[in-house]
């Protein structure tokens, strides 16, 4: 009869590569939130207009600052909202920022959730920086 090897037989994972496993992710999950953080501290918004409207589009005007020192693809949430705080329009969109730099952007979103009304207009808008999900 021919004996197989013990290479077959299912073995226990040892308990030390299990906690190091789980220690990693944590690792990973505390410097994930730590650059996410430290990202919302360094880019900055201002000068945010409402540029031009019409019953199918909206164009916003905006100044991005990036105050790192390194050049960096921003994900961008902006949001716009009629004046009774009913979401109108949002987009996702990612602009490339140069190192300490600051440069004006504008975006125009035409997929508006629902057309505007005769004489009425966007109320407001919010624009942030889109956090990276880890779980």
């Amino acid at each position: 009869m021919i004996e197989h090897p013990d290479f077959y037989r299912k073995r226990r994972i040892p308990a030390t590569i299990i906690l190091a496993v789980a220690l990693m992710i944590v690792f990973g999950i505390w410097v994930n939130d730590c650059t996410q953080r430290q990202l919302a501290r360094e880019i900055t918004f201002s000068n945010i207009t409402l540029n031009e409207y019409s019953p199918v589009h909206v164009e916003v005007g905006f100044t991005l600052t990036n105050a790192s020192r390194f050049d960096r693809d921003v994900n961008i949430i902006l949001t716009v909202s009629d004046t009774a705080d009913s979401l109108l329009a949002d987009a996702l969109f990612q602009v490339h920022a140069k190192a300490h730099s600051t440069a004006g952007h504008i975006k125009i979103i035409d997929k508006l959730r629902r057309p505007l009304q005769k004489n009425e207009k966007p109320g407001r808008i919010g624009i942030a920086v889109f956090p990276r999900k880890v779980l």
